[in-house]
């Protein structure tokens, strides 16, 4: 379904229930497999009692992908070198089960890029309704003095009732803490955060970035600013806003975005830090009123 910088998530099925379920799997780096496995276990449960929240109700009301249960295989050893192709991955002998979804937004901007999918009037409702959700995601996370750092188009998921979700929910933080530089994946980190330390200040400013990439996503299937969107026609070659290049936000090849969404993106992708747009801001302004009113018009017409 979808991969974070230490994690893979996979269908599986329970063998006794035959019920669907979604595994995440770790794949873990470094001579300190160990210490990075029990910091992984501890974050998740950090981030859940940051949450307050059961799961459930994580998943209903905060649009979180929080896991019911974290299993291990007994007869197994705490990790097991596999080697898939050319590369040897440690993966851990601890998986974290969810609801699986339907797909990750990345692979619907893959089913868009290569068919005729999500074209004309439908496309259209569809991304706003995207736009809006997540919207409100980041929002949800910013009113809890909370920083993700990894919104991106990987890490949200489409589940089965249509619903948009964000995952990998451990990497939840409180604002303004230090982290690692290396954790926030570099195409989807702002200037301001790639300084030449190795860890930054975690801050809203960041997620509003974050929101900004990925609605353009929604609307243009690829990373602004020229920046490498993998497996992407046309996607451009600029590996990240550390490294010279055109600072000009174009939409003239996107799916045609409502004014309101545009500014919307204009706002949440401003390089002056302090006038950037924040997503629980976003909600109150009359850009965000005119989506949800483009959407209900859109909806009530059908």
């Amino acid at each position: 379904f979808g991969r974070s910088v230490r994690s893979v998530l996979y269908l599986a099925q329970d063998v006794e229930t035959q019920e669907h379920i979604a595994a995440e799997v770790f794949t873990l780096t470094g001579e300190s497999r160990g210490l990075d496995l029990q910091r992984v276990h501890d974050n998740l449960f950090v981030s859940a009692a940051f949450v307050a929240e059961s799961p459930v109700l994580s998943r209903d009301r905060r649009r979180l992908l929080l896991p019911y249960d974290a299993v291990t295989v007994p007869t197994q050893p705490p990790f097991e070198e596999l080697n898939p192709g050319q590369s040897n991955y440690p993966v851990a002998n601890y998986f974290l089960l969810m609801p699986p979804p339907m797909m990750s937004l990345e692979t619907l901007h893959r089913i868009v890029d290569h068919e005729e999918f999500l074209t004309g009037d439908i496309g259209r409702v569809v991304r706003m309704v995207l736009t809006a959700e997540l919207i409100r995601i980041a929002a949800n996370i910013q009113i809890r003095g909370l920083v993700h750092g990894r919104i991106t188009s990987e890490n949200l998921f489409i589940m089965p009732d249509g619903r948009l979700m964000l995952g990998d929910v451990s990497a939840l933080r409180k604002v303004g803490t230090r982290g690692p530089v290396s954790s926030v994946p570099v195409t989807y980190a702002p200037r301001e955060f790639l300084s030449n330390t190795e860890t930054a200040a975690f801050t809203h400013a960041l997620d509003a970035w974050q929101l900004g990439l990925v609605i353009h996503r929604i609307w243009c299937l690829i990373l602004p600013f020229g920046l490498v969107t993998p497996r992407m026609k046309r996607s451009g070659r600029r590996p990240s806003m550390r490294v010279p290049g055109l600072d000009v936000l174009s939409v003239e090849a996107c799916t045609p975005m409502p004014d309101a969404v545009e500014m919307l993106v204009r706002h949440f992708l401003n390089f002056n830090t302090r006038k950037r747009l924040l997503p629980l801001t976003a909600m109150g302004t009359p850009e965000f009123r005119q989506l949800q009113l483009d959407i209900s018009t859109s909806l009530s017409s059908k």
